[in-house]
């Protein structure tokens, strides 16, 4: 329910620590369910989402204790409902243009005003910082709203450690800072169907090894990194590259990379739960060749599923594949030669115990163990002794 507290309390205790984050728990990433389902058990329960601005917080600033963001820079970029009118009257696409860039400045302006008041009204701030910088717009409403969020913040959540040291040294921010790994992704996902049946519906051979580029398909992921390294690979391997790509220009180039390869398919849209884990279980590794990362929900997916990863040497990758050989691999980032010489190694590993690999590795991650710490420090600052 978008920017509005549940009405049915029923199930929180007095001694709950309510929550109302800036993302629905019914998002299309499984993310947000796991981690407010993980801070459940320790008492802090989501009560709902909010809207940043000032009359939201003076409607429901009784009804809970912490405000939980998580992109600060979806609120810079969203417009009014109405604003979609403009499409239908005559030249009215000139006065969407000019709002989409008048837009971020009002909502910064709105945005801060809001964190000065829920700070004013003795309410508590939370930022999972998922990236530390944002990754493909830099205007300043953006990286104001950034450091703002800082600023405010009284808990900063990291994904590892790198990620929480470049967060202390651009913002220093004033709250505490505490790290949290991804979640694995344990009992998410459908059982996939048959490896032949996926591959022939969208017209793959099955005796080829499936490379998976999987989710929105943007710059900063690389996708076209990896189109490269699979033209180095020739006709030895296919590649499945599966998401929306909203970006109309790189759209286009992936299109074009893909069309050239010999063995290889772009599905352009999002993707179902089910078509999710036939994808990836259907592959037989998930590529990852991010320009710029700090956090990534679909390692961990592609690991719980059983299906080991080749990433870019970005610090947040770099850390969690250390040590986990068969299960996962790294590259120089942004070299595609480079990838597909990490591609025919690791395919040299039997997929057998790829799979195995990843299954471990995966487990080292359960929800109740990474979400431990967050839910100490939400209820410190809520509840202190």
């Amino acid at each position: 329910m978008r920017g509005r507290v549940m009405s049915n309390h029923a199930s929180t205790s007095d001694d709950a620590v309510r929550v109302v984050s800036s993302v629905q728990p019914n998002d299309s990433n499984p993310y947000f369910r796991l981690f407010y389902q993980a801070l459940h058990a320790h008492g802090i329960e989501l009560v709902g989402t909010f809207v940043p601005s000032r009359r939201w917080l003076s409607e429901h600033r009784e009804e809970f204790d912490v405000l939980h963001f998580h992109w600060p820079e979806w609120m810079m970029r969203s417009e009014p409902r109405w604003s979609r009118w403009l499409s239908r009257v005559p030249g009215g696409w000139r006065a969407r243009l000019l709002l989409r860039r008048v837009m971020p400045w009002v909502r910064l302006l709105e945005y801060k005003a809001f964190l000065r008041g829920a700070r004013a009204s003795g309410k508590r701030i939370a930022w999972t910082c998922h990236n530390v910088e944002p990754h493909e717009d830099r205007s300043w409403p953006i990286r104001s709203a950034f450091q703002t969020l800082a600023g405010k913040a009284d808990l900063v959540i990291c994904h590892d450690e790198h990620a929480s040291s470049r967060c202390q040294t651009l913002y220093a921010p004033g709250g505490r800072i505490v790290v949290m790994p991804f979640g694995n992704y344990d009992g998410v996902y459908p059982q996939g169907r048959p490896r032949a049946e996926v591959l022939g519906e969208v017209g793959l051979a099955a005796d080829l090894p499936v490379l998976l580029c999987i989710g929105q398909v943007r710059p900063y992921k690389g996708t076209d990194v990896a189109c490269n390294a699979v033209a180095e690979l020739g006709d030895t391997v296919s590649l499945l590259v599966a998401g929306s790509a909203p970006i109309p220009s790189y759209h286009r180039r992936i299109k074009k990379l893909v069309a050239a390869l010999p063995n290889a398919v772009f599905i352009n849209r999002e993707l179902t739960d089910q078509e999710f884990s036939d994808f990836v279980r259907a592959s037989d590794v998930v590529l990852l060749p991010y320009r710029s990362v700090t956090g990534s929900s679909a390692a961990l997916a592609a690991l719980t599923l059983g299906r080991g990863v080749i990433a870019s040497d970005m610090p947040f990758f770099a850390s969690l594949v250390h040590g986990h050989p068969n299960a996962a691999r790294v590259f120089a980032s942004g070299d595609p030669q480079a990838l597909a010489e990490a591609i025919r190694g690791f395919l040299e590993v039997p997929a057998a115990e790829r799979e195995r690999a990843a299954r471990r590795l995966a487990a080292r991650f359960d929800w109740a163990q990474v979400a431990s710490p967050v839910a100490r420090s939400l209820r410190s600052l809520v509840r202190p002794c």
